[in-house]
């Protein structure tokens, strides 16, 4: 990871092991557009549902299109695709239940052909990362995953 991103000049972007720069600042952006569509739909419900008995209809499929919408925007960003993987690729760990500000900084040493949504990942070889592939690894699942190290 460099100090800042070539892209859009933030701090929070990173660079996989094939150079590839994956720009936090596209994020946004989706969820920019997310927010207008959002918005567009609020508009046509008010327009045209407003009074009428469907209302509430209309604001659970709302409730339930913006939820879809979203997880969809942040699977798409963050989602690693293993077909892209390969041994010696930083990753971090981060699951759901970690919360923002917690999470372990890894290597990929294996991707296992019996599983298509789970890698070995090195986390502790107490700094040496050199020679990672001589420590023991957990199969990890990959929604569970993000490239790049944080810190």
């Amino acid at each position: 990871m460099s100090d800042s991103c070539e892209k859009c000049e933030r701090i929070d972007c990173w660079q996989d092991s094939d150079g590839d720069i994956h720009c936090n600042k596209r994020v946004q952006d989706n969820f920019k557009e997310f927010e207008r569509t959002m918005q567009w739909v609020n508009d046509w419900i008010r327009e045209n549902v407003a009074d009428t008995p469907a209302y509430s209809h209309f604001l659970q499929f709302r409730k339930e299109l913006a939820q879809h919408l979203k997880t969809r925007i942040e699977m798409s960003e963050i989602m690693i695709d293993i077909a892209k993987l390969k041994v010696g690729d930083k990753v971090h760990y981060q699951p759901d239940h970690y919360g923002k500000d917690k999470w372990e900084n890894g290597m990929v040493k294996e991707i296992p052909e019996h599983t298509n949504d789970a890698v070995r990942v090195v986390y502790n070889c107490g700094g040496n990362w050199d020679e990672f592939e001589n420590y023991t690894s957990a199969l990890t699942n990959l929604r569970d995953l993000k490239l790049g190290w944080k810190h």
